[in-house]
């Protein structure tokens, strides 16, 4: 049975569950979250409520709880949270927020394009504390996929408001998350740019979250896809038909789960666990996703989770190898044997030598996000209507970068003309130059005539300031 908001289902196991500390929050604040889209967004809102809203509190702000007197409670199943309850009573209208405060929350949530519902919004009983998944979104899981894809970042914050980088990290240049990828895997900076999406979602997935996961990922991927190359076997798979202890029971199998991802999942029990996996932690609507379509499993997408989940589950315990920094070990586990070490060593090295920059690499900047925002918007031909107060029409007439322009054309142009009539001498020689036609915008008439106003108004308070002596 689904909880009140529909998410199936109504409670859930510790499996299913995950402790987030919330962004931006001091002391910590943690909830535990169910996995998948929901701790991605919860977590992305809740880090948004404390900067923009109020700070939080973990002492009365929770997310899912074991036991609630109502059985299909969106808590028993971690997609609702209660925040800072101590200050918005259960029943109250607005319960302890003012004018701000709700303007803020009702922006938030129209940034968030429905993913989050308020219960304040209930007809009774209003619960201002209460915030869960909204209604529907169980069903629509591509649409969350593609919503924390656009405004999610691999860090937990969102973009709204166009997050900056905080004060402690190191602003980031466009394109400096590649560049690190890049020195670390000996790709090029365009190559690294494309993969690195892939690249951040195997990372996090993967718990390889310090210098030296970092570094151990990115040497046995990239060795294991030939250097983030393949994300499928180029054989046909008609080696592993009849391939019983990788679960190819069918006719057809082999060819059918052939290797995929950039580790190569292979065989019908691999696909199987691996779609169970997935629909566990919310990235697909069936559990059953990559057996009812393998190919899918090749899109590069995927490549980085199915290389996430060959990492902590089939192999669980790389981690505590990687931390350990011990190659070897690791080879063995993903390899069964020792092929390859010395590219993999090599590759190792590599990506060790870039040292604490690696964590760049996890990094989606908000300078990026704003460079090519941008650069849409100075190519974008829409027009929008003038701003000013003293326009005469509302018709759209000019584009953002037109607008930039005058902007700029405008603050100078009145800063100077100012300047000139207050009688600084170097904003009358401007302006005079102008008049005469001496300056680059002297080929203009309209500005010319412009500058000669300004010149009469100077010599008119010149005489006024003379006759009144």
């Amino acid at each position: 049975m689904p909880s009140e908001n529909g998410w199936s289902p109504s409670w859930v196991g510790q499996d299913r569950l995950e402790w987030a500390s919330i962004p931006g929050t001091n002391p910590v604040v943690r909830l535990q979250i169910q996995k998948g889209n929901p701790l991605w967004i919860m977590r992305a809102f809740a880090a948004d409520y404390n900067e923009y809203i109020e700070p939080l509190r973990d002492a009365d702000s929770a997310s899912y709880t074991p036991t609630n007197s109502v059985s299909t409670s969106n808590h028993l199943n971690g997609t609702a949270m209660d925040l800072n309850w101590s200050t918005h009573p259960f029943k109250v209208n607005y319960a302890g927020f003012d004018k701000a405060m709700i303007a803020r929350a009702r922006e938030l949530l129209e940034f968030y394009e429905d993913t989050i519902f308020w219960a304040q919004d209930w007809q009774y009983p209003k619960d201002t504390m209460h915030w869960q998944m909204h209604y529907g979104t169980f069903d629509d899981q591509d649409r969350l996929a593609d919503f924390v894809s656009r405004k999610i970042r691999p860090d937990g914050f969102s973009t709204f408001k166009a997050r900056k980088p905080s004060e402690t990290q190191k602003p980031l240049d466009f394109g400096f998350a590649a560049s690190v990828l890049a020195d670390a895997t000996g790709l090029s900076v365009d190559r690294a740019r494309e993969i690195l999406p892939t690249v951040q979602s195997g990372l996090f997935l993967s718990e390889c979250t310090n210098p030296n996961r970092i570094a151990m990922w990115l040497a046995q991927i990239g060795h294991e896809s030939a250097g983030f190359r393949y994300t499928e076997e180029i054989a046909s798979g008609a080696a592993y038909e009849g391939r019983t202890d990788l679960g190819n029971v069918w006719d057809g199998d082999g060819v059918r789960f052939k290797g995929r991802s950039w580790i190569q999942i292979t065989g019908r029990h691999n696909y199987t666990e691996f779609s169970k996996w997935c629909f566990g932690i919310n990235l697909v609507p069936v559990a059953t996703e990559f057996v009812d379509n393998p190919n899918k499993l090749a899109d590069l997408k995927w490549a980085g989770v199915g290389a996430a989940w060959y990492w902590t589950v089939a192999r669980s315990t790389i981690n505590q190898f990687a931390d350990a920094l011990d190659v070897f070990a690791v080879t063995r586990l993903i390899n069964g044997g020792t092929n390859g070490i010395s590219d993999r060593r090599a590759r190792y090295d590599r990506a060790r030598n870039v040292g604490g920059k690696l964590l760049q690499i996890l990094e989606t900047a908000a300078v990026e996000e704003l460079d090519d925002e941008w650069e849409a918007l100075m190519a974008s031909t829409d027009k929008s209507p003038s701003r000013s107060i003293y326009r005469t029409s509302d018709d759209a007439t000019m584009t953002a970068r037109d607008a930039v322009f005058g902007a700029d054309a405008t603050a100078h142009m009145t800063w100077v003309e100012s300047s000139a009539v207050r009688g600084e001498v170097w904003a009358i020689e401007l302006v005079a130059k102008l008049a005469q036609g001496d300056l680059p915008a002297g080929k203009d008439d309209w500005a010319v005539e412009k500058a000669r106003t300004i010149i009469g108004i100077i010599r008119a308070n010149i005489a006024a300031q003379i006759g009144a002596k």
